[in-house]
């Protein structure tokens, strides 16, 4: 296989246009599975791609296991639509499978490719930290028992195949089947098995993103040395056509036309600037507290949650009145009962790490309510091999997939509340032609 084909473009510039096509010329006898966040969006290529027949995994055809009917589906030589969190599933039965039928990987954005382990999740008596923390004591535990051996890069291994306490089970099948790590001997972190990228289980793979070298994929490739190739898409049109021509075109020459788009952005994404709203989110002189962080919500007083609950309810009043099927927002999950509101409820609720999907493109008015940062845990686990994160421009960069689920995608204008400083302002740098 040659280098990973990054496809590295601005969401909405056509890059699933584009794969459309680029499948639709594929001989027949090249197959292809095409991996999505969603579901739902695997009907787009099913029907922009009808002549290939592409066939989704069904729990009922695999006789109660989506995984098994994958499997099928490979046997037969089949084109296949499917999800990141299916792909994750896949086993090393599976990848000899499609290695032999000499498959094409296409990906619509980075699999989740890092993954902090709740090994406990069924004690629902503990929070998350007191979790952490039992499981962090019984990976030492095992370690000083020999049964467990950690390498210099925090790389678990099961030492006695044959030795599994009861209790452990579980633990032990996940450091034999996974690339397991106990990132500074506290926090266990899975990464997905590289062999997929470094081991030609695939002819060739395709990745569809933005900003790659913001995202954790990219550290996950310095990581295990796997090399990749960017390109970009510049979408035009021809002899005043009405239909845009989709084109792959090298990412330097790419990079001049996102510069362009980000100007004319400038005049369609309307950025809240109120002093007064944006209180919540500055940064107190001479603080070390990030105001709106995981940390932050962890430790908010019921006087801030009210006082969040206050700002937003302005800004909705001010931009859709009592209109709020056009509104979304975010904030972190373990947290949206603390900020939700009558007006900003569940149904307008949209993830932080939501990608790949048209189903909010008609909301105008977004409401951001955290400041991202990567979990320390995972930061240290790289640093294992001396790569350094860009902490803001990964920040930015999941940022901007969130607001691009809106309908900024089809160039029309929205008004977005950012309080958090920071947040704000790496974006406004962001439209301004910097990262």
């Amino acid at each position: 296989m040659d280098k990973i084909k990054i496809i590295d473009s601005m969401p909405s510039t056509g890059k699933t246009c584009y794969i459309i096509e680029y499948i639709k010329e594929l001989p027949d006898t090249q197959k292809v599975v095409y991996i999505t966040p969603l579901l739902s969006e695997t009907e787009r290529i099913k029907k922009g791609c009808k002549g290939k027949r592409f066939c989704t995994p069904n729990v009922k055809l695999g006789k109660g296991s989506k995984h098994r009917n994958f499997k099928d589906l490979v046997i037969k030589g089949k084109n296949i639509a499917t999800t990141h969190s299916l792909f994750k599933l896949l086993d090393e039965e599976a990848f000899k499978l499609i290695k032999e039928q000499n498959y094409i990987l296409i990906m619509d954005e980075v699999v989740e490719v890092v993954q902090i382990i709740d090994l406990y999740t069924d004690y629902d008596e503990y929070s998350e930290d007191e979790r952490q923390r039992i499981c962090k004591n019984d990976i030492h535990t095992l370690i000083d028992k020999n049964l467990i051996s950690i390498d210099s890069e925090y790389k678990l291994s099961w030492v006695d195949a044959e030795k599994s306490l009861n209790r452990y089970s579980q633990l032990k099948e996940i450091i034999e089947l996974k690339e397991i790590y106990f990132s500074a001997n506290t926090v266990l972190i899975e990464l997905f098995p590289h062999r997929v990228f470094t081991e030609n289980i695939f002819k060739e793979i395709i990745v569809m993103t933005y900003q790659l070298e913001y995202q954790l994929l990219s550290y996950y490739f310095e990581f295990f040395a796997i090399q990749y190739e960017k390109f970009g898409i510049i979408k035009h049109r021809v002899n005043g056509r009405t239909k845009y021509i989709y084109s792959l075109v090298n990412y330097d020459e790419y990079l001049k036309f996102d510069l362009e788009m980000r100007k004319k952005l400038k005049t369609k994404i309307h950025i809240v600037e109120s002093e007064n709203k944006n209180e919540i989110g500055k940064k107190d002189i001479g603080s070390r507290k990030e105001k709106l962080s995981v940390r932050y919500y962890k430790e908010i007083e019921e006087s801030d949650i009210k006082k969040i609950k206050r700002k937003t309810n302005s800004f909705i009043s001010e931009k859709l009145s009592n209109c709020t099927t056009k509104l979304m927002w975010t904030v972190f999950k373990n947290h949206i009962d603390d900020i939700k509101t009558t007006r900003m409820n569940e149904n307008s609720f949209v993830p932080i790490n939501a990608r790949a999907t048209n189903e909010y493109r008609d909301k105008i008015a977004l409401i951001y309510l955290v400041n991202r940062f990567i979990h320390p845990y995972i930061e240290h686990l790289f640093s294992a091999k001396s790569i350094s994160f860009d902490r803001d421009a990964y920040a930015l960069s999941e940022m901007i997939q969130w607001i691009w689920r809106s309908a900024i995608r089809d160039n029309k204008p929205i008004d977005i509340y950012i309080p958090s400083e920071r947040m704000r302002n790496l974006l406004i740098a962001w439209l301004n032609g910097e990262f």
